[in-house]
């Protein structure tokens, strides 16, 4: 599609999507932006919906039919209910809807859209995640809450930093933030924010001297949380040589462990820009902004490589209470099950009976999938949400 001289142009991303206006962005967020072509969005929702006939794996299930559309993007699913948003030219539309009722109902709208991150953090029955507007010349971030249970949306906090796509976590029942602004000579200062429920928030400035040479000038570039642990993928670099560091904090925000995941950045040739970074037990998963992903295992002595992907995605799951991770190739019907105790990693084809629809996005909430497919076929205007419940046995071979 041609854009005319003041047409704004809409790049739909894989739980991002942004919107350009007629100013000029700084540097260093548009090469971020050029690196982070993601496509998961599908269409307004013009729903007929039924429960699935189940087998033995799937006790219960449904799906829902959608018209096509690039314009939408799943965010998060809270037990039955699904959160998504829909784009317009100036503004964005947030839906919940109810795979059980069949009801479908706008939450909240925000004008001046730019960006939003895939980061999302569920506090109870509310999620958390940050989404940034243009203000004037500049863009602010503000942080919302959806709350599944008043069915609302409302913003918590907002602030001005040069950080974008805020990657956000809990930690003793407080949401963290990796924040960042410039410094007067150009690098990035980055820091965390904690921030309460009801928006009262503080900065953390950890000490990176007792982990680093001091005179290693060190970085934020993602963070990650099981609750219990705050991990950090921190850079280092003194001179010419960098480094790269997977630490782990406990709620003191005091480091307690370190490991050197330099030859990982090296052998796969990963850059500063990481799309996600996600940590469990003893493994941890890159994903760069090119869409390729690798899953690691590590001790306190070696690195294993277990899987190095493209279009691998991670599937979060804010009340995770399997003994398994899952990760889903796009644009296929395979999901792969790393065992968290065992680190074996079984794959599985996850056609749901229809080999003509593939995987565009997967969501998950307890022992619940949500899965999105789109048709091959380019006379096929349908796409299909199916959420299914997920036991030991729906992923086996």
């Amino acid at each position: 599609m041609l854009c005319g001289e003041n047409e704004p142009l809409l790049l739909p991303m894989n739980s991002i999507y942004i919107k350009y206006g007629d100013w000029t962005m700084k540097k260093n967020l548009i090469v971020l932006l050029v690196c982070m072509i993601f496509f998961t969005g599908c269409s307004s929702l013009c729903i007929t919906s039924n429960a699935m006939s189940s087998d033995e794996s799937i006790v219960q299930a449904y799906t829902v039919s959608l018209e096509k559309s690039n314009l939408r993007t799943y965010i998060d699913v809270y037990e039955s209910q699904l959160l998504y948003m829909e784009i317009g030219r100036t503004a964005v539309e947030f839906f919940i809807y109810n795979f059980q009722t069949g009801e479908n109902q706008s939450v909240g709208h925000v004008s001046d859209f730019a960006l939003k991150g895939r980061s999302n953090v569920m506090i109870d029955d509310i999620l958390y995640f940050y989404i940034s507007t243009y203000s004037d010349n500049d863009m602010k971030n503000v942080l919302y809450a959806v709350d599944f249970s008043e069915m609302k949306m409302t913003p918590i906090s907002e602030n001005l930093y040069l950080q974008k796509l805020i990657p956000v976590v809990e930690m003793n029942n407080q949401i963290i933030a990796l924040q960042g602004n410039a410094l007067s000579d150009g690098s990035m200062d980055t820091f965390l924010e904690t921030i309460t429920k009801d928006g009262d928030f503080k900065q953390i400035r950890m000490d990176s001297s007792k982990v680093y040479s001091t005179s290693a000038e060190c970085n934020i570039i993602y963070i990650d949380s099981d609750n219990e642990y705050l991990y950090v993928l921190e850079r280092a670099k003194n001179n010419s040589d960098t480094q790269y560091f997977l630490n782990k904090y406990d709620l003191d925000f005091i480091c307690v462990g370190t490991i050197d995941i330099t030859s990982i950045f090296r052998d796969y040739e990963i850059t500063d820009n990481i799309g996600g970074f996600y940590a469990f037990n003893n493994y941890f998963c890159i994903t760069d902004y090119s869409g390729v992903s690798i899953i690691c295992k590590y001790t306190d002595k070696e690195i294993e490589m277990l899987l190095c992907e493209a279009n691998l995605e991670y599937i979060p799951n804010s009340n995770n209470k399997t003994g398994y991770e899952l990760f889903y190739l796009r644009n296929t019907n395979n999901i792969y099950r790393l065992n968290k105790q065992t680190g074996a990693l079984e794959i599985q084809n996850y056609s749901m009976e229809n080999e003509q629809f593939v995987i565009r996005c997967v969501l998950s909430y307890d022992n619940m999938l949500m899965i999105s497919k789109y048709s091959l076929s380019e006379t096929d205007t349908k796409d299909k949400l199916y959420l299914v419940p997920f036991t030991d046995n729906s992923l086996s071979n």
